[in-house]
């Protein structure tokens, strides 16, 4: 018998999954460099992110591009990702590697060019969310399957835009207050758990440079939690531990 409740639970899990991962690695290693992360670490999290329906053709260089650029020009006109110049529809149109940013913000990134990149990146680059359809399905039937397609189709075009950029400097508070007076980014909440620790957004703003999200005694950045576990397992290096810049790895 189909349990809707049960699916709901499965389906945050799986937002868990995919945030933390995309915060692990997508954001804090390749963007900032907080991390070094191994390659079997790296294979991974690629994975995972395929079946999220995330990465596809240069998605570092247009990620990390745009990302650096937002957090130096965070909520001004020039900010291509700030909900106050900007709405929810405009953020999510699809996003484009432009050459003179790439140059201008991130010379030192490039996109993996291997097999896992050709083939489930860019070649079929759409199929990994029906991974996540046919678990549903085996878990809770056919009627599981197609909610979970349904939801795929509402959402996949629009929801990490609304998360991860809109919500952030939209909702929310910022008891840190700012270093940028133009910045609006906002703390969803102390307890970053469900997000990966990317809900302590207004404290990544303040300090980019730090891997760490907590700032505070009662905070928790569940997403630098599990980063620790991989470090002690020898699997990734955190900069702050060997107070240096981590080299190039995308795994």
């Amino acid at each position: 018998m189909f349990e809707l409740q049960y699916f709901w639970i499965f389906w945050l899990v799986q937002l868990h999954i995919f945030t933390t991962c995309f915060s692990i690695y997508v954001h804090r290693s390749v963007a900032h460099r907080h991390f070094l992360i191994s390659n079997p670490l790296g294979y991974f999290f690629r994975i995972v992110l395929w079946i999220s329906g995330t990465l596809g053709p240069n998605w570092a260089e247009t990620y990390t591009s745009r990302h650096r650029k937002h957090h130096a020009t965070s909520d001004t006109k020039n900010d291509d990702q700030s909900p106050h110049h900007l709405t929810l529809k405009q953020m999510c149109q699809p996003w484009k590697a432009d050459q003179d940013e790439v140059k201008k913000y991130c010379p030192d990134i490039q996109t993996p060019d291997d097999w896992m990149q050709k083939t489930l990146h860019e070649k079929y680059r759409f199929a990994g969310p029906w991974v996540q359809h046919l678990v549903a399905g085996i878990l809770f039937g056919y009627l599981g399957a197609v909610l979970s397609l349904v939801l795929h189709l509402l959402t996949k075009n629009w929801l990490g835009v609304f998360i991860g950029n809109y919500a952030f400097h939209k909702f929310g508070f910022d008891y840190a207050g700012h270093k940028n007076l133009n910045d609006k980014s906002k703390n969803l909440f102390p307890i970053g758990i469900l997000l990966g620790g990317e809900e302590l957004h207004n404290n990544h703003h303040n300090m980019p440079y730090r891997p760490n999200y907590r700032h505070r005694w009662f905070e928790v950045d569940i997403g630098y939690v599990y980063a620790k576990i991989f470090s002690m397992l020898g699997l990734l290096t955190i900069s702050e531990e060997k107070n240096e810049q981590p080299r190039k790895s995308l795994g």
